[in-house]
């Protein structure tokens, strides 16, 4: 329950919506979505002593007139809008995230793997466990997979800790 301007209020999540994942190798983070930015950068055509560079952007910048020799250059990009686990967002490049639940989603969302949907459906038809443990080998953690729910809903660094958690499900 959270409280702003005396107004009470709770907070709901949708895990579905965010796809966990981890910041530069080394931060574990939540991926909200996509976000498109647009920067403008000065070319300088001419030689410019670099001490004077700042000055003639800022004035370029506050009257919208660029001289001769100076072009603005409007520059693209997408980013990515993560919230990490402290609450912080920021925009991170593309290429520093890493999603933990890709292999997840290549098995079952992409048409390109039938064969190993019909594999985990029979072998789960086998089984008849409701949790599976299992090893990412892509990202070397470990997973627990719900077979009710079709969905991951635990992951780990250690078979002994997703063990643990499944056991803890059972005893509730």
């Amino acid at each position: 329950m959270a409280e702003w301007n005396g107004y009470k209020s709770t907070i709901a999540i949708e895990s579905e919506a965010y796809r966990p994942c981890i910041v530069k190798g080394e931060r574990d983070a939540l991926f909200h979505r996509w976000i498109f930015d647009e920067k403008v950068l000065i070319n300088f055509e001419v030689r410019v002593l670099p001490s004077m560079k700042e000055e003639i952007v800022e004035r370029a910048k506050k009257s919208g007139v660029f001289s001769d020799g100076i072009r603005p250059v409007p520059v693209k990009s997408t980013l990515a809008l993560v919230e990490y686990k402290d609450g912080t967002v920021a925009k991170v490049d593309p290429e520093d995230i890493r999603f933990l639940d890709s292999d997840y989603k290549f098995r079952n969302e992409c048409v390109c793997l039938p064969s190993y949907r019909e594999q985990r459906k029979h072998k789960r038809d086998e089984e008849k466990e409701r949790y599976y443990v299992g090893k990412d080998f892509n990202t070397k953690d470990w997973f627990v997979y719900d077979n009710e729910t079709d969905r991951y809903i635990c992951w780990g660094k250690t078979e002994q800790a997703c063990n643990e958690f499944v056991e803890r499900l059972k005893g509730e």
